[in-house]
């Protein structure tokens, strides 16, 4: 819908005769011609900005949502690992903590959590420098599905005290 012209273009007044209104006539068109193509450019220029805008958020709609799924975890088991750790990744989008675990055979296998970003673990009071290379950890994880070498994690203990608190701060 085009904006109305200002009053003063659109009324024509009755006592100043037919030059008059055919002068306020012209006033009238010229500023609907100029209104509608500014208008249309504008509106050109909104639809394109809008779409350049969404169509990168549906693209990446599908990828957001296969990345925030944790549904490579086995919700439903938690297991307890000892070891050591080897990195503490405070990262986003997500932390990582790498740990040296002896398997059924005393061999040490790498065993890759993935946490909470470091936003959410500073709320329940983790730091960066919460875990360190070389730290003593008992860690109980959600481990994937698929049997590999890995898990979220739930809970961690290391040398001997609980990281973070129950509720965020």
């Amino acid at each position: 819908m085009l904006p109305l012209p200002p009053a003063r273009l659109r009324l024509m007044p009755v006592r100043e005769g037919l030059a008059s209104a055919v002068r306020m006539d012209m006033r009238t068109a010229e500023y609907l011609r100029t209104a509608k193509g500014d208008g249309m450019k504008k509106r050109m220029a909104g639809t394109l900005g809008a779409l350049g805008l969404l169509l990168p958020g549906l693209l990446l709609a599908g990828q957001a949502q296969a990345h925030h799924a944790f549904s490579m975890f086995d919700a439903q088991k938690e297991l307890t690992l000892e070891g050591t750790v080897k990195e503490f990744q405070w990262t986003n989008p997500h932390s990582w903590v790498q740990v040296m675990v002896r398997d059924a055979t005393g061999k040490e296998v790498e065993w890759s959590i993935e946490g909470a970003s470091p936003n959410n673990l500073a709320r329940y009071g983790w730091k960066s420098s919460s875990i360190k290379a070389g730290d003593h950890v008992l860690a109980i994880v959600h481990p994937l599905k698929d049997g590999s070498i890995g898990g979220s994690l739930v809970k961690i203990t290391v040398n001997g005290q609980v990281i973070g608190s129950q509720k965020p701060s």
